[in-house]
């Protein structure tokens, strides 16, 4: 089984209709992800990993198990995107909109989001 990291790659986020995470946090959606503070990261974590269904919920997507991470383990993700990674706050929220809407099916691995994400390692299998 794979633990998913932030979001989680193919195998961070929910099929639709599942969780009641409410309306994303409050956060300017220009600030790159290595600038969130720590509230920040702890609160889009909390609210993303909600979307997705909650903390080490499963998936089984065509025989592939995914997991997902709790809050912690994805701030800790976070906070370790390096300070060249181009991805904002914006980019990071609509990608776990988008695989909210999606999880299984992959369609969310091409939003503008994800790929801004997959491109600084933020979207990825343990």
């Amino acid at each position: 089984m794979k633990k998913l990291a932030w979001l989680t790659l193919s195998g961070l986020f929910m099929l639709g209709g599942c969780g009641g995470a409410g309306p994303a946090p409050a956060v300017d959606r220009s600030t790159p992800v290595s600038k969130l503070s720590d509230q920040q990261r702890q609160d889009f974590c909390a609210w993303s990993t909600a979307k997705l269904g909650g903390e080490n919920k499963e998936y089984d997507c065509n025989g592939q198990k995914f997991t997902i991470n709790p809050v912690a383990e994805c701030a800790s993700s976070l906070k370790a995107v390096p300070a060249g990674c181009s991805a904002t706050y914006g980019d990071i929220e609509d990608c776990a909109e988008a695989q909210s809407d999606d999880f299984c099916g992959g369609k969310w691995v091409t939003n503008a989001g994800c790929q801004k994400a997959l491109a600084c390692d933020m979207v990825s299998t343990m």
